[in-house]
């Protein structure tokens, strides 16, 4: 396995912070960040929508997302490009967002028969507890997670916590600290 890389798959409901938390990392460090959400938000914007975060936009991406996918891989056929690109870049750390549990399992694979360690991360906040009407938010949990971060702090603490365990992460994975935390 590639010993500079490694690829992080993030979970989590809406408003637990996964935007924020991996792109501070990203600000700092040698990081990139991808959703498996990114070429649908595309459509469905061609599609008329407006770039809301409520329930029903969230249900719509999500079914459009189902639909996608079930038509032509869309999401998927996306990741793996951003992937192939992510292994030609000077970066040592790949955040990948992706919702559904099945899919979270093929990138992984895919990834590390392409050389490359995976990781799984759900990041949780205790008071985030709804139910959207989604599957992408609401079953987001069912998956055995290789780490789960709790991110019920303050922004300074999220962020200082959510370094040390990329760091956990990394070492694990055999990436010498110098290479994630050059700042670009």
């Amino acid at each position: 396995m590639d010993t500079n890389k490694t690829v992080v798959i993030v979970n989590g409901k809406g408003g637990v912070g996964k935007d924020t938390l991996c792109g501070y990392f990203c600000k700092y460090y040698s990081g990139r960040i991808v959703s498996s959400i990114a070429p649908i938000k595309k459509l469905a914007k061609r599609l008329g929508w407006k770039g809301g975060k409520e329930d029903a936009d969230r249900k719509f991406l999500s079914d459009l997302k189902f639909i996608m996918d079930d038509y032509k891989n869309t999401s998927m056929t996306y990741l793996i490009d951003q992937f192939k690109a992510f292994l030609k870049e000077d970066r040592a750390i790949l955040f990948v967002m992706i919702r559904e549990p099945d899919n979270i399992e093929k990138f992984k694979e895919y990834v590390e028969n392409a050389g490359i360690r995976a990781y799984t991360l759900l990041i949780r906040r205790s008071s985030v507890s709804k139910k959207f009407g989604n599957v992408a938010d609401d079953e987001c949990e069912n998956y055995a997670y290789d780490y789960i971060f709790d991110n019920d702090g303050s922004i300074a603490q999220g962020h200082n916590d959510f370094v040390i365990m990329v760091t956990n992460i990394t070492s694990e994975a055999g990436i010498n600290e110098k290479e994630v935390f050059e700042i670009d």
